[in-house]
């Protein structure tokens, strides 16, 4: 082994691996502004030494032991929890500003302006009961009351619809991503199988699982051979190169997600979907339901009071609204198409002879009065929650206070959502600053190193020349 010849293997292997390296740097630099891409190294070892008698272990060179991808698969991991968590308070962040535009308060034309013009109008009724433009005030402030509480929740049934769209949309892009990591997998598979490292096809698969992570929560685990397996909610996505999709089905009146194979409702607990699923399912609904609530309080307690009077046709026991909820109170027809058949008098305003007289205001004013009057959640004949009177001895809720509780509470969760996105924001963007930190291309580095393979492959080939020397000193000077 030991000889002239040694040196020059030595040297060009030297060669080798500072071009081998430079050509690294240059794949850096080239890539410097590619997203997702990580910086890689060439990982160069010292060759096997061998031994001589009398002398020791002699070195024969370097070996390029591989080209590593400079990468914190830890860090990986924590990025993609929190963008998980981002992804979820950004989807409720967007739909409850959505259902604040749908209820805006306070303004004018929010409900509680139409129900504080709807009392107003009792009150005045109360003051001149035989007017028939007064009568006809309370019929159009009812009117437009029912029809703003009516349009809030058909505003607030298509956002239900507009939030089952995004669910569709998140899982066939689960589905999508799926397929593509599975791809990647099977192909990095193979580079590895050959005792290459695939860095690239690495990188563009991390980036598949940070697009993942922003739309569903998942747990990874790397397998020897290189595949990456996902599971949502511990059932398998993705399984080396073969993948199991997720589809949509409804379940009463929403779209929920479950696995085509097995038919099994799927586990969603992070995530875009998560987030669509749970401002659906919960803090939409319940909106909903409150304003149902409102809606069907608003119409016991003025219809039980206005069947109480009497109407200037000498008729008692008539309701002022009709419908089973929000969306579809109305003012009864009857009293639409002929305003005198509201029950303003607390007397009857027919006499004895069958004449009909204006009678007094006294039930529009109770009617008027309810705005003051404290009122609890009760079940209805039907099984509806709707709202009744409470007992002197107790407390509860005005109707415009009922409302009001409504809009503090989706102002409180709609605070918290936009302050949880800001935190969420600036610790993933901490966390990627680090990440930038340790994968990313840094030109000034990439230079450096540069230089320094250069120098070393000027060296090799300086030692290259050197040997020719000594072997044409050798060979044609000596014995001459």
């Amino acid at each position: 082994m030991s000889g002239t010849f040694l040196g020059f293997y030595t040297s060009v292997k030297g060669m080798q691996a500072q071009q081998k390296a430079v050509e690294t740097a240059s794949h850096n630099v080239a890539n410097a502004n590619t997203p997702g891409f990580s910086r890689q190294r060439v990982q160069l070892v010292a060759s096997p030494a061998y031994p001589e008698p009398g002398v020791g272990q002699v070195g024969t060179g370097v070996d390029i032991a591989s080209i590593a991808r400079i990468r914190d698969t830890f860090l990986d991991g924590q990025i993609r929890k929190e963008i998980t968590s981002l992804g979820r308070w950004e989807v409720q962040r967007d739909n409850l500003r959505q259902i604040e535009v749908i209820l805006p308060e306070p303004s004018d034309t929010g409900l509680s302006q139409l129900l504080a013009a709807f009392w107003d109008s009792w009150q005045e009724l109360s003051k001149r009961p035989e007017s028939p433009p007064v009568r006809t005030t309370v019929v159009e402030t009812g009117l437009a009351l029912t029809e703003g509480i009516r349009h809030a929740a058909q505003q607030l049934d298509q956002l239900h619809t507009d939030l089952d769209n995004i669910v569709g949309i998140k899982v066939t892009e689960i589905n999508s991503l799926a397929r593509q990591i599975a791809d990647l997998n099977n192909q990095i598979v193979k580079v590895k199988r050959m005792g290459d490292e695939p860095n690239d096809l690495m990188d563009r698969r991390d980036r598949l699982l940070d697009d993942l992570a922003q739309v569903v929560d998942f747990q990874a685990r790397e397998q020897e051979n290189g595949a990456i397996n996902i599971s949502i909610g511990g059932h398998p996505l993705v399984q080396g190169s073969v993948t199991r999709e997720l589809e949509t089905d409804r379940n009463g009146t929403s779209l929920m997600v479950k696995w085509k194979d097995d038919g099994q409702w799927a586990v969603i607990s992070g995530g875009e979907l998560f987030g669509a699923i749970d401002v659906r399912d919960r803090l939409l609904k319940g909106y909903q339901d409150q304003l149902d609530i409102l809606a069907r309080g608003l119409r016991d307690i003025v219809n039980e009071q206005h069947k109480q009077g009497w109407n200037l046709e000498g008729e008692t026991g008539i309701s002022f609204f009709k419908g089973t909820g929000a969306r579809d109170i109305d003012v009864e027809q009857n009293i639409r198409d002929d305003v005198m058949k509201i029950a303003a008098s607390s007397e009857n305003t027919k006499d004895t002879s069958g004449a009909i007289n204006p009678g007094n205001g006294d039930n529009a004013l109770a009617i008027a009065q309810l705005r003051n009057q404290d009122l609890e959640r009760v079940l209805d004949s039907e099984g509806h929650y709707t709202l009744k009177e409470v007992d002197e001895s107790e407390s509860g809720m005005r109707l415009d206070e009922w409302y009001a509780n409504i809009i503090s509470q989706l102002g409180v969760a709609s605070q918290e959502a936009i302050r949880m996105v800001d935190n969420q924001n600036a610790l993933v963007s901490q966390l990627k600053q680090r990440q930038e930190a340790i994968s990313g291309v840094s030109i000034d580095e990439e230079v450096a190193s540069l230089l320094q393979y250069q120098h070393a492959y000027n060296a090799c080939a300086k030692a290259l020349t050197i040997l020719d020397g000594m072997l044409d000193t050798l060979i044609n000077r000596t014995g001459s």
